[in-house]
Parts: C-alpha cells; sequence; structure tokens
C-alpha cells in the first residue's frame, strides 16, 4: 500500500525502513512526530513484515498525512529496503531513522538550521548512546577540519560511528553515492567516508539520539552473516577498503599511504577478531552437543 505525495516538497525526508519492529516502532515514530520542526515527511518501507508492522503503520498513516506506507511484496533485504526509502524521498535533506531510534525534540530543528547556516558542512548529527547504556557519556565526536583530520578521527571512532550513519544529510550529494543497496560488513562505514570526502559532519552539542541495540552488526553472528565470499576470511573489510581506496580524496600520498596502512591494520585485527569468534562459537556448539547426549544417555539407561 502507498500513500500519494501531498503536492508541496518537504525540507527534509525520513526514511525508516523496517522489518518485524512491533516491538519498538510505536515509539521510533511517536519521537519523530514530537519533533518540534515539522515541515518533514516519514518514508515508512515495510519489508514484508510477519508481525503487527503493518497495522501498526496504517494506524499511523490515519493520524498523521505526512507518513508514506509501503509494504514490500517479499522481502529485499535490509541494505535495499535502506536503498528504497532514499529513492523515495523528494526532500532537500534525508534522514535514516531506524525502527529502534529514539530522537529529542529539537533533533531535526538543531541539525537542519546548523546547515542551513554552515554550507561547508555535508551532514549534521547530534550526540548518540545506546539504550542499554544510557547512563554513560554520549557518543559526540564530530568530523570537521580537514579531510586528512576527518579521515584519522573516523578511523579513532569507525567502531562508534553509528550515530553519524543516521545524521541529517544533504540528499543531493547522498544520492550520488554508488554503493547504496550493497550488503557487506561496514556498508554505513563506506557511506561515512564517502561524506567525509565530500564535506565536513558536524556534531550539535544539545539533542540526543538513543539507539536500539538489536541491528545485524551487534548480533554473534555479525562475522558469519557478512562473509559472503571466501576473500572475507582474511580480508574482512574487503569491500569498505576497496570503497575507500576508490574515492577521489585530495589529500597528499604519504597520507594516502598511512591511510592504506590503516586498512591493513583494521583489516588484520577483524580477521583475528573474525577467527576468535568462530572457535568460540564451535566451542559452544561443541558443550551443548555434547550435554545432550549425556543427557540422552542418561535417560537411555
Amino acid at each position: 500500500m502507498q500513500l500519494i505525495h501531498s503536492i508541496n516538497t518537504p525540507t527534509i525526508s525520513i526514511g525508516v525502513p523496517v522489518y518485524n519492529g512491533e516491538e519498538t516502532l510505536t515509539a521510533a515514530l511517536d519521537s519523530l512526530l514530537a519533533q518540534s520542526f515539522t515541515d518533514f515527511e516519514i518514508i515508512i518501507s515495510d519489508n514484508a513484515s510477519t508481525d503487527k508492522t503493518e497495522d501498526i503503520c496504517l494506524s499511523f498513516c490515519k493520524r498523521d498525512s505526512r507518513i508514506i506506507y509501503i509494504r514490500q511484496e517479499k522481502n529485499i533485504g535490509a541494505a535495499k529496503n535502506f536503498e528504497f526509502v532514499l529513492n523515495e524521498s523528494r526532500g532537500r535533506y534525508f534522514m535514516w531513522a531506524a525502527a529502534d531510534d529514539l530522537r529529542s525534540s529539537n533533533f531535526l530543528n538543531e541539525n537542519i538550521c546548523f546547515l542551513e547556516k554552515n554550507n561547508g558542512y555535508i551532514a549534521s548529527t547530534s550526540p548518540n548512546c545506546f539504550e542499554n547504556l544510557q547512563h554513560t557519556k554520549p557518543i559526540n565526536f564530530s568530523l570537521d577540519g580537514s579531510l586528512e583530520h576527518r579521515i584519522s578521527v573516523f578511523f579513532d571512532n569507525c567502531w562508534k560511528s553509528h550515530g553519524v550513519f543516521y545524521s541529517v544529510i544533504r540528499r543531493k550529494t547522498l544520492a550520488e553515492y554508488k554503493h547504496h543497496g550493497e550488503y557487506f560488513f561496514a556498508a554505513d562505514w563506506s557511506l561515512i567516508m564517502y561524506l567525509i570526502s565530500k564535506g565536513k559532519i558536524n556534531r550539535t552539542e544539545n539533542e540526543l539520539i538513543t539507539s536500539g541495540v538489536n541491528g545485524i552488526s551487534s548480533s554473534k553472528d555479525a562475522w558469519r552473516t557478512f562473509r559472503t565470499h571466501i576473500v572475507c576470511w582474511a580480508l574482512p573489510f574487503y569491500k569498505f577498503s576497496l570503497h575507500t581506496l576508490n574515492l577521489k580524496l585530495n589529500v597528499t600520498k604519504r597520507y594516502k599511504l598511512l591511510l592504506l596502512l590503516k586498512l591493513i591494520k583494521l583489516n588484520f585485527n577483524a580477521m583475528k577478531d573474525q577467527i576468535i569468534s568462530e572457535l568460540y562459537i564451535f566451542y559452544v556448539h561443541h558443550i551443548k552437543t555434547h550435554r545432550k547426549k549425556k543427557t540422552e544417555n542418561r535417560l537411555t539407561l
């Protein structure tokens, strides 16, 4: 089902890709509708959910005409679903919103106002935390300064860059990224590196994103899930590395060499972590199988 767009073009389009989000979706949509900045559209792409996601979305459509709901006939995969909501958008700015994310009420206003006044910035976001770590200091690094500085800060904080992906972004530049819809480990990092190559990314002092912790990359089987080719054993960040090296970066030759070394180190450490993870999974499986056999033997005695 798809609702017809209004005639007026909104300032920002908010894309909400969702699959089986009945437990968190209501709160996520409520936090978007509670924004003090109101000139937006919300595009929900339901990836053929099998729970009550559709009912929740339809009830929100009745409440607010700014919500556009599309249900996919079959599951098109998470990456394609993220691409889909972007392709459906019309605003000058775009923002992805996960179905388990919460934003403080002035998030849009704070970040859009900053971008309106600062053309040198390609995106803007606010401090972020995770729902199980709400009492810790929010993540608040920004990616501004020179290109070399932005890249260095990103690599120092790449494992904490979740909030940057969910920035308010200039849609025209975002749409020119060539790898939307591709499924690989650190696809969000690849997009962030692209944005870094195009301009600065601001982090406001105020407002907050609180993110859920049920994403694929947070699962115990993350390495296995994203390992789509044998090369991923030795180079878990193969595609991210390739996309990064293919960016047209206006940096010195010395820094390009340094960037290559950063990527080698990143892949080497990830390879070790992946092997340790697989050994742990094998060990746990072995213990469970052993205990099951012992239980079955006792029952047959």
